[in-house]
């Protein structure tokens, strides 16, 4: 990118380097002066840091057969006999090992908690099976300390059909860790792990396919995944004989303080483009690059700073990560802007809620299924570059959507209207489709809007705040009772915890397969359980948290998750049940002002029943790896124990402590 002013010009060049095993990523600042005739370069400058990534592949060169490979760290121990080891092709640099034959892996975690939860997972405290192979991932100076190959003396040659196996194999693991696409080219390009950094992925006679990820200072150091079923086995930090591990935290890179989102949807073919302006507030020295959560399925198009310069970028879509790089690093505490362009299909947020996640009604046979005409996206889309750990941030959204339809959004909705005529000829598609513009006047956690066929039912006033309700046009029964019902909620949780954190609230009523909702910053989501008349029976599925039996539970707890989960957040799944647990609490107070006390003593009754039933799956800080174990346990845990925990609290330091 070129820049004159007057008699002075800079030119900006982003420099690839492409080497046989490596690249080289830089940018050169190149400074003119104009003298009569031409331009002459007076000063030039290099980027303070060049960005080395390598090319990494396997089966290079190096392909030896082994007597024994022994892998030894932490809590796991890999073993091979009489096993083939293919070597990556960097020279003088080990970083990357598949090793094929037979062996077997060990794992034990060292803290009771994670032996526990392993033996409910797979009936023993110690996890052993036999292995086909391992692909690892490692640093330098963790190959010379960790790994130890004694070489057969066999004068081999591997055959074709092995090295073919190898090939496919790396295809499959490669770019799964410490690789990211980069925007200047095509291939999958790789970093190296740094110290103790590793992840070790292979596959068991039993067990199948797993990951094994150790992040070094990571409050989570030990992450086992099993690939089947997609779950995490375990995950925790190892802990010193005799004390204590000390957790070191580099905190925040970081502060995203607004965003400016223009979108359009067209929820036919599930399209989205999307413009996200993003305001950054650095909090350190020298901020160079930066990340964010992004959907895997979103094409980068551009992302340009503040001055319109093009950057380059990197993306990892197996973590759903994205990855920018500043041409100069900004300052601590001032502000700068970052312009991305996307655009790609994106599926809505299939199990999105808050209550009762997973099937409450069991079909016994369906003719027709039902159509569902609403298309939410959340916070676990990742629909818009997010940052990497929870924030607050200021939003302005503007969104553009077929005619028929409606959107919904965090904040005040401030601009509705309709896309008039155009002399552009690119734009001429869009005469006529829908567009609003939704900004908030208090910081949210995420970004959620829902487009639909949506009508409004009726509209109050609760403590100054607009109640609004929705109904969407696939929905049958029409809820009157809720804005009421809503008022007084509003009314009794502000007496209790506070004023109501936000603008407005809007309700807005579904139809999806999943009792329940969800509850973004400024608006509830409550499903409507499809019905099939003359064509299917429905049998109910019992719920450990389904209060559906005390009218308004579910609007209770859904409008209780605006305080807390929303205002109030949890740092890490360990705290989960905080919020789970104290929108359950409130909806449970609630519920005892409206019925009395009969009421209360038979919730606290069958809580208390099911958590006895339950307790033994494992704590409350356990969190949503609950589920992973028994999907009610989790419920009942996380929620209702959460609750029976808050209420010993009350009775012990007294309601106004």
């Amino acid at each position: 990118r070129a820049v004159v002013e007057g008699e002075q010009a800079e030119v900006k060049l982003k420099i690839l380097f492409l080497r046989r095993v490596s690249v080289i990523i830089d940018v050169w600042n190149f400074y003119f002066r104009w003298q009569g005739k031409q331009w002459e370069i007076i000063a030039r400058e290099t980027s303070p840091e060049r960005k080395i990534l390598y090319r990494l592949k396997i089966p290079a060169e190096r392909v030896e057969l082994a007597k024994t490979v022994r892998i030894k760290h932490a809590d796991l121990e890999l073993n091979f006999e009489n096993a083939v080891c293919f070597f990556d092709n960097l020279p003088q640099l080990e970083t990357a090992l598949l090793v094929i034959g037979p062996g077997e892996f060990q794992f034990s975690p060292g803290v009771a908690n994670e032996r526990h939860y392993l033996k409910l997972m797979f009936g023993q405290e110690r996890l052993v099976d036999q292995l086909k192979y391992a692909y690892l991932r490692f640093s330098n100076s963790f190959f010379k300390n960790n790994i130890s190959i004694e070489p057969s003396r066999e004068n081999w040659q591997p055959p074709r059909s092995l090295l073919n196996k190898a090939y496919s194999l790396f295809a499959r693991h490669y770019s799964r860790s410490f690789t990211v696409e980069n925007s200047l080219m095509s291939e999958f390009i790789s970093f190296i792990p740094q110290g103790d950094e590793v992840v070790f992925e292979f596959e068991g006679k039993k067990t199948g396919i797993m990951t094994y990820v150790f992040s070094p200072f990571a409050e989570e150091e030990i992450n086992l995944f099993q690939w089947k079923g997609e779950r995490i086995v375990n995950l925790y930090s190892p802990e010193s004989e005799g004390q204590k591990r000390m957790f070191v935290s580099f905190g925040r890179m970081f502060d995203i303080d607004a965003y400016k989102l223009e979108i359009d949807y067209n929820p036919k073919d599930s399209y989205l483009s999307g413009k996200a302006q993003i305001k950054i507030i650095p909090l350190v020295d020298s901020l160079d690059s930066l990340k964010f959560k992004f959907h895997q399925d979103l094409e980068v198009l551009k992302v340009y700073d503040q001055q319109k310069n093009e950057l380059i970028f990197n993306r990892d879509r197996l973590r759903k990560l994205f990855y920018v790089y500043l041409l100069r690093p900004q300052k601590r505490g001032q502000p700068f802007y970052l312009e991305v362009f996307y655009r790609g299909k994106i599926q809505p947020e299939e199990l999105t809620s808050d209550v009762v996640k997973g099937p409450q009604y069991k079909d016994e046979i369906i003719f027709i299924p039902p159509k569902f005409e609403t298309h939410l996206f959340s916070q676990s889309s990742y629909w818009y570059p997010a940052p990497p750990d929870d924030d607050y941030f200021q939003v302005e959204l503007r969104a553009v959507f077929p005619p028929g339809f409606n959107c919904i959004s965090n904040g005040d909705l401030v601009e509705r209207g309709q896309i008039g005529m155009t002399e552009r000829v690119e734009e001429l598609e869009k005469i006529g489709h829908q567009y609003c513009t939704y900004k908030t006047r208090f910081p949210i956690k995420y970004i959620s809007f829902i487009v639909g066929k949506f009508e409004e039912r009726g509209q109050r006033q609760a403590k100054k705040i607009p109640v609004v309700y929705y109904q969407a046009s696939d929905t049958g029964y029409y809820h009157r009772e809720w804005l009421a019902e809503a008022e007084k909620m509003i009314d009794f949780y502000s007496q209790v915890f506070g004023s109501f954190p936000y603008e407005k609230l809007y309700l807005v009523q579904r139809l999806w397969p999943q009792k329940g909702g969800h509850s973004p910053a400024s608006f509830v989501i409550l499903n409507e359980l499809p019905r099939f008349p003359g064509r299917s029976r429905l049998l109910k599925v019992h719920s450990p948290v389904d209060l559906s039996r005390w009218k308004g539970y579910f609007l209770a707890h859904e409008i209780a998750h605006q305080w807390w989960g929303q205002a109030l957040s949890w740092d890490t799944y360990h705290d989960q049940w905080l919020s789970e647990g104290l929108a359950q609490f409130a909806a449970l107070l609630y519920l005892e002002k409206k019925y009395g006390e009969k009421a209360y003593r038979q919730i606290i009754k069958n809580m208390s029943r099911g958590v006895r039933e339950k307790a033994h799956i494992g704590p409350i800080t356990m969190g949503s790896r609950l589920s992973f174990l028994d999907f009610e346990a989790y419920q009942t845990i996380v929620y209702n124990k959460s609750t029976l925990a808050l209420l010993m609290l009350r009775d012990l330091v007294g309601e106004k402590a």
